[in-house]
């Protein structure tokens, strides 16, 4: 896993940032355009590595929440509007400071970052579990990947502690994997 990991990584860093804007352009048109936006909470995240930026999106819903990597393998969501103070953790990813905690329960869905994904929702994140940790021991809201179609892959191995996800948007529209989607 993880040299296909390294693989699809390399390839989402090497796109041209041409193209990463026309990519981040579609997949927040895609989510305007979609009955997220209608939802209560939706939690996004902030981008790193060559992942999809959604600050577009974000500056525009009025009820976002941000990750904050608490410790080694716990993550929670605090609100967040457009311009607030962030801070950098230790893994180089934006985090806010002053945003009240968001229960888990309450957002209705999850914007994922994810390094690639298939055709029946298993998706490989960064390799250090926080999502599929977070969201095996609670009643998940929907899960939603955000990637570049670059990122899509026949088959990818599931294991026993992977969560699935619900769908995912990339450029060229959507990928439904459950009912709830």
């Amino acid at each position: 896993m993880t040299s296909r990991r390294s693989e699809l990584r390399a390839k989402r860093r090497t796109l041209p940032p041409s193209e990463q804007t026309a990519h981040t352009s579609a997949v927040c048109q895609h989510l305007f355009n979609s009955t997220l936006v209608s939802l209560g909470y939706l939690a996004a995240y902030a981008a790193i590595d060559g992942e999809l930026d959604l600050w577009s999106f974000i500056a525009r819903h009025p009820r976002i929440a941000l990750p904050v990597m608490e410790s080694a393998k716990h993550m929670s969501f605090r609100a967040y509007r457009f311009g607030d103070r962030l801070k950098i953790n230790r893994f180089g990813i934006p985090e806010p400071i002053d945003g009240r905690r968001v229960d888990t329960m309450k957002l209705s869905a999850v914007l994922t970052p994810l390094v690639g994904f298939d055709d029946n929702g298993t998706r490989v994140g960064m390799g250090r579990g926080y999502y599929d940790i977070h969201f095996a021991r609670i009643r998940r809201p929907l899960l939603v990947g955000v990637a570049h179609q670059l990122q899509h892959v026949a088959h990818i191995p599931q294991r026993e502690w992977d969560v699935p996800l619900d769908a995912v948007v990339t450029e060229l529209g959507w990928y439904y994997f459950s009912r709830r989607a």
